[in-house]
C-alpha cells in the first residue's frame, strides 16, 4: 500500500494465493505464488522494466533464504529492506561481488522505532491507508488463541479482538 502511495509498480511474492489475494486489494500490480514458481527471483525480474530487477526490494518474512534471494532482486543501485527479522543467531550467505559492484543498499528496519510509528501513525490518521483492509475478521477475546492459530497458519491478515 505505501509503495503504491508512492506510484511504484508494486510485485507481491508469497505462499497462499489468499495473502496474494490481499496483495492486489492493497495495490499489488503483480502476484507471484513461489509455491507455483521454481524460480522467483527470474519471475520478478522479467516483471520489471528492463528485466533487470527492482528498485526496492522488502522482506517481510524473516526467513534467511528468503533474505537471500530478496537481494537478488535487486537491480544495480537498488535499495534492499530486510523488514522481517530472523531468529536470533542467524546467518545469511550474501555474494560480496554483488554486493560491491552493484552498489546495493541493504538495510534492516525495525518497525517499532518511534520514526516509524510516527510515519504509520500519520498515514492512518490521513487515511491515506484504509486500516479496515487490513482486518481479517473480528473476533472476541474468547477466540485469541483461535486468532494466533489462523495468523501462525498464514490465514488472513490481522484480526481485530474484541471485549
Amino acid at each position: 500500500a505505501l509503495a503504491r502511495l508512492k506510484g511504484a509498480l508494486v510485485i507481491s511474492v508469497d505462499l497462499s494465493d489468499e495473502r496474494l489475494e490481499y496483495a492486489k486489494d492493497f495495490g499489488a500490480d503483480y502476484t507471484i505464488n513461489a509455491s507455483k514458481e521454481s524460480d522467483q527471483v527470474a519471475a520478478v525480474k522479467e516483471l520489471t522494466k528492463d528485466k533487470k530487477g527492482v528498485d526496492v526490494a522488502v522482506d517481510a518474512t524473516g526467513i534467511p533464504k528468503v533474505w537471500e534471494m530478496t537481494i537478488l532482486m535487486g537491480r544495480k543501485g537498488a535499495t534492499i529492506n530486510l523488514f522481517g527479522g530472523c531468529v536470533s543467531g542467524t546467518s545469511v550467505n550474501i555474494d560480496t561481488q554483488l554486493l560491491h559492484y552493484s552498489e546495493l543498499t541493504i538495510k534492516g528496519v525495525y518497525h517499532h522505532t518511534p520514526y516509524y510509528v510516527k510515519k504509520a501513525f500519520d498515514l492512518i490518521t490521513s487515511r491515506q491507508i484504509d486500516t479496515v483492509k487490513f482486518i481479517t475478521a473480528d473476533m472476541p477475546l474468547e477466540k485469541l488463541v483461535s486468532a494466533l492459530e489462523l495468523m501462525g497458519q498464514q490465514k488472513g491478515i490481522k484480526y481485530n479482538i474484541t471485549t
